[in-house]
């Protein structure tokens, strides 16, 4: 604001300048983003400028590392969803297989209907993982089996569902457990896993989900057998040479020469 001078829209004074405060005091502006105590001068103080953020990387997984989130549902349902939308899931307090609490499913009206978790961002193609849950029933139902699967989606081959059940109860925390091969012809563009398997109506209770990826070198581990079942394993000799031969082989390769000694 001024008092109008001899010519229209004019100031009569002109008002004096006022630099803009971007300085400290005592330093001048010599540059846009640069102050310093006078024109030339070595003593310089650059004006704090307002902080830039980084994206948060994604999290880093290797093998052995559980690749569920919020696996024993200590965070609420957090990750976790359920996968109809005719069906709850609720954090349950009373019943747990470890910490202080697990996810019930219930309203279920169909047999596959459960706890579901996107696994997109960790899993990978043709790779094998060991999936695990642990499980109870709730009610009056004294057993019914329980499945948990991985729905895989491949853009050459379709999609796909592969799991593992095992039998539970209303009394014990079972585990289900065991290993599956994510093989697909194309590209993987989705995965989830989930619990499902006891019948319509019967509620239940999931604790401590795991996801592992146990491939080990191009070279897929055998699945997961009951700990009832007979395990006939063949036992294997490294060589030198980093091949693995199985005992009758070195037993065939040893016994000529030991025959040759035994004649000299």
């Amino acid at each position: 604001d001024c008092a109008e001078g001899d010519i229209s829209g004019h100031c009569a004074t002109t008002p004096s300048y006022v630099e803009p405060e971007v300085c400290p005091p005592d330093f001048i502006q010599v540059s846009y983003d640069k102050c310093c105590v006078s024109e030339g001068s070595s003593a310089c103080h650059i004006p704090t400028l307002p902080p830039t953020f980084s994206p948060t990387p994604q999290p880093t997984v290797g093998q052995g590392d559980n690749l569920v989130l919020n696996p024993g549902f200590e965070s609420g349902l957090t990750d976790w969803y359920a996968n109809s939308g005719t069906m709850q899931i609720q954090i349950d307090t009373s019943q747990a297989h470890s910490g202080t609490q697990s996810v019930l499913a219930t309203g279920r009206t169909n047999t596959w209907n459960g706890p579901q978790q996107n696994m997109r961002e960790r899993m990978s193609a043709n790779k094998t993982y060991r999936i695990s849950c642990w499980a109870k029933l709730k009610g009056t139902t004294s057993s019914d089996t329980l499945k948990l699967t991985l729905r895989i989606d491949d853009d050459v081959g379709g999609r796909k569902w592969l799991g593992i059940s095992n039998a539970i109860n209303n009394q014990d925390w079972t585990l289900i457990q065991g290993d599956i091969a994510v093989n697909v012809a194309g590209t993987l563009t989705g995965i989830d896993l989930y619990a499902e398997g006891p019948a319509v109506g019967v509620e239940y209770y999931v604790d401590d989900v795991s996801a592992i990826d146990v491939s080990s070198g191009g070279r897929l581990l055998e699945s997961a057998r009951s700990s009832t079942q007979p395990q006939h394993e063949d036992v294997e000799m490294q060589a030198a040479s980093g091949a693995v031969v199985s005992p009758m082989f070195a037993l065939l390769a040893v016994a000529p020469i030991f025959l040759w000694y035994q004649w000299k």
